[in-house]
């Protein structure tokens, strides 16, 4: 008996027998890695919103400058929880697009039993992110000083020498005030 087949139709099919299928590999997506900095922020929002309190926030508050949050979506969580404790109102007044990370810093694992340590551990990571802030604007200020020496203007570089000089001094006295050495 005869098949009604052709030639090339079987020739096609060994062809495919003979190749060793390999199926494609799909590549993992690396897990994004988050500086010091980033960790640090999302930390002290998860302890404001787990373990903070009205006098917890407003002995805070004052001291969370402009610019020590990089993540503006923690500054914008930042603002809801001084808000929630100013008036009571925090949920209706929550954009969606902040409830997921809410959500996630609600849930992050934060082990501090008493109000008295996640005061504490606010207080360090606080002094920590100024520190870092009080870094960077010094690198800043340092790099704007080596532009400004290749171009030789004195004026701005001698104001930008004072600046880099109070910027240290600041981190001087912070560093010599925190309980346990920050580096």
């Amino acid at each position: 008996t005869e098949l009604a087949v052709s030639n090339e139709a079987i020739i096609r099919q060994m062809e495919k027998l003979q190749k060793p299928s390999i199926a494609p590999v799909k590549e993992t997506p690396k897990p994004k890695v988050f500086s010091r900095g980033e960790v640090l922020e999302e930390y002290l929002i998860a302890l404001l919103l787990q373990k903070g309190d009205k006098p917890i926030l407003e002995k805070v508050h004052p001291r969370l400058e402009a610019n020590l949050l990089t993540n503006p979506v923690l500054e914008r969580i930042l603002h809801l929880l001084v808000a929630f404790y100013e008036k009571q109102v925090f949920v209706s007044d929550v954009p969606k697009g902040l409830i997921p990370t809410i959500d996630r810093l609600y849930l992050l694992d934060v082990d501090l039993g008493s109000n008295n340590e996640a005061s504490s551990e606010i207080e360090r990571i606080v002094l920590e992110l100024r520190v870092m802030l009080l870094r960077r604007r010094m690198e800043e200020v340092a790099s704007l000083l080596k532009e400004k020496e290749k171009k030789g203007d004195g004026e701005t570089l001698s104001n930008l020498e004072e600046k880099f000089n109070q910027l240290s001094n600041q981190l001087h006295k912070l560093l010599n005030r925190s309980p346990q050495k920050t580096s």
